[in-house]
């Protein structure tokens, strides 16, 4: 078999971590090639593994989509697509007309879906969570060709991660969050949540990792309530270092796929405070693992923030759970025997 990963995407989030982890942990039984978008992320990230071409995604979808079809056809044996993306799953498509090659579609969001023709046509889905699940059947997608798999942690990369606290003092609680800056991660939810922290009194500090069009933004909020223990960090290369240093992993989104930040937090032995938004019930054990709240109540985000500052003994217990429970559920090996069992499943029903 020869796979065929393809994405469009041009920047590094969830998704891309996600198809670097796959790619590389199956090179070593897994005859596999690479497309990835020209000045993309994963162009750079991933430039010493073999097989990997560079093309043009977008407007010039056809393009690509003939470099899929000439790759196929110089490949002998069988064929397996799989897109990690909305628009390499168009290019995917157009690629194999008038060929016999099976489609597997990566769905990480748990936004309501707008190209429901795509999904329909693969010959199997991954939903990252039962949120992301619901979205495609009611989309249309056959439930027999729906498969969730969850987001999986690569435990080399956080081994032996040296804390790193950017001078929060040691009798201050460090909370962190990671993610976009971006309309559905919510920031301002959680800066009007920590504007009622810091009214407390409660020794502790915010931090906000990631980048996005909404920073001047929220920066211009957090001036406007006056916080005086909030930093942005902009993008940060050594994240696990700050999550081996933080003592709280936040979130405030309205929806998520999964939630690939929370699950690396509690893989570190991190509790969460997070909303319930979509695909967060399945990475968060409510009540074990972290607190959640319902989206947009900063009233009761802040609750659940005072709740596990004030209480080391908690933040422990909840830390030691939330560890166990992670290097269970998102453990690399099994997320990569369900997708080479999948492949298998997919080939065999083609056959």
């Amino acid at each position: 078999m020869t796979l065929f990963h393809l994405s469009a995407e041009k920047g590094w989030r969830g998704g891309e971590n996600q198809l670097a982890l796959i790619y590389t942990g199956l090179q070593s039984d897994t005859d596999q090639m690479l497309m990835v978008r020209e000045g993309s992320e994963l162009e750079t990230r991933m430039a010493d593994k073999r097989q990997v071409t560079v093309t043009r995604f977008g407007l010039t979808a056809p393009r690509a989509a003939w470099v899929l079809r000439r790759k196929i056809r110089a490949s002998s044996g069988q064929h397996l697509i799989h897109a990690h993306c909305g628009k390499s799953a168009e290019t995917a498509l157009l690629g194999r007309l008038g060929i016999r090659v099976p489609l597997i579609i990566s769905r990480r969001s748990a936004y309501p879906i707008r190209s429901h023709w795509k999904f329909r046509a693969a010959d199997a889905v991954i939903a990252v969570s039962r949120a992301a699940e619901d979205e495609l059947l009611k989309a249309g997608v056959d439930p027999n060709r729906i498969h969730i798999i969850p987001d999986a942690v690569d435990a080399r990369r956080f081994a032996g991660a040296t804390p790193d606290r950017r001078n929060v003092r040691s009798d201050e609680v460090m909370v962190l969050c990671a993610g976009a800056l971006s309309a559905e991660k919510d920031h301002e939810t959680l800066l009007k949540a920590w504007k009622q922290v810091e009214a407390a009194g409660l020794k502790a500090r915010l931090l906000i990792a990631g980048t996005g069009g909404l920073e001047g933004e929220l920066k211009s909020v957090a001036a406007g309530l006056d916080l005086r223990q909030v930093s942005f960090l902009g993008w940060v290369e050594n994240m696990p270092g700050l999550i081996a240093g933080a003592d709280i992993a936040v979130l405030s989104s309205r929806i998520e796929g999964l939630a690939s930040f929370l699950c690396e937090a509690q893989f570190c032995g991190v509790p969460v405070v997070s909303t319930a938004a979509g695909g967060t019930v399945d990475a968060v054990r409510d009540g074990e693992t972290g607190l959640l709240s319902p989206s947009g109540d900063d009233a009761a985000f802040a609750e659940n923030l005072k709740r596990l500052i004030g209480n080391a003994e908690l933040r422990a217990e909840m830390g030691s759970a939330a560890r166990n429970w992670a290097r269970g559920k998102f453990a690399l090996e099994p997320v990569l025997q369900a997708h080479r069992d999948l492949y298998r499943q997919v080939l065999d029903a083609k056959s």
